[in-house]
C-alpha cells in the first residue's frame, strides 16, 4: 500500500520536474534494477486488511476497470 501511494505521489509530482532531473532519475532506477537480484523479492505478498479495503474502494470508485468483455 505504501508503495502505490508512493507511485501516486510520484505521477502528481513528476510533470513539475526538470528534464535532467528526470533522466539522472532513470539512469539511477536503472542500475539498481540492474543490480538488483531476482530471487530477492518474495513471489506472492500477503494483503492485509487496509490493502483491501483500499482495493474495495478503488472498486466502487471504477467498476469498468475490472469487468470483462
Amino acid at each position: 500500500m505504501i508503495a502505490f501511494l508512493s507511485l501516486l505521489v510520484h505521477v502528481v509530482v513528476s510533470p513539475f520536474k526538470t528534464k535532467a532531473r528526470l533522466e539522472a532519475e532513470d539512469r539511477a532506477a536503472a542500475a539498481s534494477a540492474e543490480t538488483c537480484c531476482a530471487g530477492a523479492f518474495p513471489r506472492t505478498r500477503n494483503l492485509v486488511v487496509a490493502d483491501r479495503l483500499l482495493f474495495v474502494w478503488l472498486y466502487r470508485l471504477f467498476p469498468a476497470v475490472v469487468e470483462r468483455p
